[in-house]
C-alpha cells in the first residue's frame, strides 16, 4: 500500500454542508490557513438529489458515510424556541439568499398548537421570535386559523402561527457543492477517502489522521487541529480518538463525549388532485408530522414526512444501507390518514416518490454540538443537530471558523450554550420546537 504523509493546519472530517461551511469560513477569516476536508465521497454522487424525482415503484437510497447534508429537505425557519437558533437561521437566510445568491423559496412555516399548555408554550415563541426581527404571526382561536388557512380542518387546533417572510427552503445540494466550490478556489483541499485511525497523544492532543484512499493508497494527515463535521456519524471518528489515545488515558464514556447517532427519517412526495389556495407552508401539525408544497406556490405537489418529537421514537438505526429502505406502510397506514384528516383535500393524492436518510440525533437535548470535544487539546466538533443542521450550516460553519482562528466566538458569542461540555456536566440546552 502507498502511504503519503502531509501538513495541515487543520484537518475536517466530513466534507458535506457543515465540513464544507466551516472550509470556506476558514478561508475567509485566515487566507493563509491550510485545510484538509476529508470526504469519503467529494462528488456527492451518491446523494438524493437524483432519488427525488425516482418513482415509487423504484426508489433506493445511497448515501455518503460522512455526509447526509443533500439528503435533506432543506427547510428554513425561525420557527425556534431559543434566540441562538432564531439567529443562526436567520444569518443563514441571508447568506444563502444574499450572499450566495441562491434559490430561496419563501412558502413560509406554520405552527399548529392544540388547546392547552400547547397555545401558551406557541405565543411564548412567537413573542421571543418577533422581538429578534422574525416576520412571524400569532392566530389566536381556531376561527382565526381557518381564515388564515381555509383548507385546513381546525379540529383539536387553538392557534398557530405563521411565518409572513424569512422563512421557507432551498436545495441543500446547491448549498452544499456552491461552498465547497469557493472553499476549493480559496485553496482547501478535498481528500477522498475514509478515516480510519486519528493519532492522538495521551494527554488528549490530535496529532493527525489515516486515511484510507480506497484505491490502495493511505494517506497520514498531520495537522494543528481536528474537526468532526460527519454527522450522525459523528460518534465513529471520537471513538478512533479514543482507540488512538490508549486504554490507559482517563476519558469519559464515549455517550458523554459525543451523544450522537444516526437516526432514519422518511421523506414521501405526493401528488394532490385539488389545488389548494392559498399555498401551503411548511405545516406543522399537533399530530407528528409536517407538510408542504414543492415546487411553484400552485404546485399540486407536495412533500411530508413524520416529526421527531411528536412520534414513539425508533430505536437507534446503525448505517447500514438496508436500513434506508423506505416504509411504506407507514405513509399509508399512519401519515396518510393524518395529513387527509387536518387538509380535507389530502384525502385524493397519489404517492410519487419517496427516500429516507439518517440525521445526527443528539440522544441527549436534540440540539448542537459545537466547539471543543472534552479531555482532547485540539478537536472540535459542529454536529449533533438533530434534523435542523442544514438550515444553520452557513452559521454554524462560521462559528467553528472563529473558534479556530480567534479562539472565541465573534460573531455570535451565544452560541456557547451549545458546548459539549454541557452533556458532562448533566446540563440541557432544550429547543421546545424540534421538527
Amino acid at each position: 500500500m502507498a502511504r503519503v504523509r502531509r501538513v495541515f493546519d487543520v484537518a475536517i472530517l466530513g466534507g458535506g454542508g457543515m465540513g464544507s461551511s466551516i472550509a470556506y469560513w476558514l478561508g475567509r477569516l485566515n487566507p493563509a490557513i491550510s485545510v484538509a476536508v476529508i470526504e469519503r465521497d467529494p462528488t456527492y454522487t451518491y446523494a438524493s438529489v437524483a432519488m427525488h424525482a425516482a418513482p415509487v415503484i423504484a426508489t433506493q437510497i445511497l448515501f455518503s458515510r460522512f455526509r447526509s447534508s443533500a439528503l435533506s429537505v432543506g427547510s428554513l425557519r425561525t420557527h425556534f424556541s431559543l434566540e441562538e437558533n432564531i439567529r443562526m437561521s436567520q444569518f443563514s437566510l441571508g447568506f444563502i439568499r444574499d450572499v450566495l445568491e441562491l434559490p430561496f423559496d419563501e412558502g413560509g412555516y406554520a405552527f399548529l398548537a392544540p388547546p392547552g399548555p400547547g397555545g401558551a408554550i406557541l405565543r411564548e415563541n412567537a413573542a421571543l421570535q418577533q422581538s429578534l426581527g422574525a416576520d412571524v404571526e400569532l392566530f389566536e382561536g381556531s376561527a382565526s386559523v381557518q381564515r388564515r388557512f381555509p383548507w385546513l380542518n381546525t379540529d383539536g387546533v387553538e392557534a398557530a402561527s405563521a411565518g409572513n417572510s424569512g422563512e421557507g427552503w432551498f436545495d441543500p445540494y446547491l448549498l452544499t457543492t456552491t461552498m465547497k466550490k469557493v472553499a476549493e478556489e480559496q485553496g482547501q483541499e478535498y481528500v477522498r477517502g475514509t478515516v480510519i485511525g486519528i493519532n492522538t497523544e495521551e494527554s488528549g492532543a490530535i496529532k493527525g489522521v489515516v486515511v484510507d484512499g480506497g484505491d490502495g493508497s493511505e494517506q497520514h494527515i498531520e495537522c494543528g487541529t481536528a474537526v468532526v463535521a460527519g454527522g450522525c456519524w459523528s460518534a465513529e471518528l471520537v471513538a478512533l480518538a479514543l482507540a488512538g489515545r490508549g486504554a490507559t488515558a482517563p476519558t469519559p464514556p464515549l455517550d458523554l463525549l459525543m451523544p450522537v447517532k444516526p437516526r432514519k427519517r422518511q421523506v414521501f412526495v405526493f401528488q394532490c388532485a385539488e389545488k389548494i389556495d392559498p399555498p401551503v407552508p411548511l405545516l406543522v401539525d399537533v399530530s407528528g408530522f409536517y407538510v408542504r408544497r414543492d415546487g411553484h406556490p400552485h404546485s399540486r405537489s407536495f412533500l411530508c414526512g413524520g416529526m421527531e418529537g411528536k412520534v414513539a421514537e425508533d430505536p437507534d438505526r446503525e448505517g447500514v444501507l438496508d436500513d434506508l429502505e423506505v416504509d411504506y406502510d407507514y405513509f399509508y397506514d399512519e401519515l396518510w390518514p393524518r395529513l387527509a384528516h387536518r387538509v380535507p383535500a389530502f384525502e385524493a393524492i397519489k404517492l410519487t416518490s419517496a427516500w429516507a436518510g439518517f440525521y445526527d440525533y443528539n440522544t441527549w437535548d436534540q440540539n448542537a454540538l459545537l466547539g471543543s470535544i472534552p479531555t482532547f487539546n485540539n478537536f472540535l466538533c459542529a454536529t449533533g443537530f438533530s434534523g435542523h443542521g442544514i438550515q444553520q450550516v452557513p452559521a454554524a460553519g462560521r462559528a467553528i471558523a472563529e473558534l479556530i482562528v480567534h479562539g472565541e466566538y465573534r460573531s455570535q458569542p451565544g452560541l456557547s450554550i451549545f458546548d459539549v461540555q454541557r452533556v458532562i456536566e448533566g446540563t440541557k440546552t432544550l429547543e421546545r420546537n424540534i421538527v
